[in-house]
């Protein structure tokens, strides 16, 4: 299998550059960014190890949720869902997740340039040194344009 990763936007300041270069050292130290292999612990189970966006019109944005459980006794607390593609956003609550229960995470990518794209998202909690991640893939395609009468 050949993975392609489009690239983004060149929309960027220097400041956002340096974030997103500081952002991607780090997570290579830990999480190999560019291959489809996702790493889990048994701590913070996330419900699918990949999210499939298909096809997504150039210049759209396309929002899709994954579950996070807790599977230890004591509350957890998600500390940061990181990328190194500004493209892609993840949100996710604060509050401290209680043993046995669940919360979404929302990712929202930004299709920015055509291609096909695969991106991995690297989550730290509160109970592992070690992140854990999953990955998100699709297809930028050019917008199609709707035919009058």
């Amino acid at each position: 299998m050949c993975l392609f990763a489009a690239s983004c936007g060149n929309r960027h300041n220097s400041a956002t550059d340096e974030l997103m270069q500081a952002n991607a050292l780090a997570l290579e130290q830990s999480v190999d960014m560019y291959n489809d292999k996702t790493e889990t612990d048994n701590l913070l189970v996330l419900d699918r190890a990949e999210i499939d966006l298909g096809d997504l019109p150039l210049g759209e944005e396309r929002e899709a949720k994954i579950s996070a459980t807790n599977n230890t006794d004591k509350s957890i607390v998600i500390l940061t869902a990181a990328t190194s593609c500004s493209c892609t956003k993840v949100e996710w609550s604060k509050k401290p997740i209680l043993a046995g229960e669940s919360t979404d995470l929302v990712v929202k990518f930004a299709a920015e340039t055509e291609g096909v794209f695969f991106k991995k998202v690297a989550i730290t909690h509160s109970a592992a040194s070690r992140p854990i991640s999953f990955t998100i893939r699709g297809a930028v395609i050019k917008k199609r344009k709707l035919k009058l009468g």
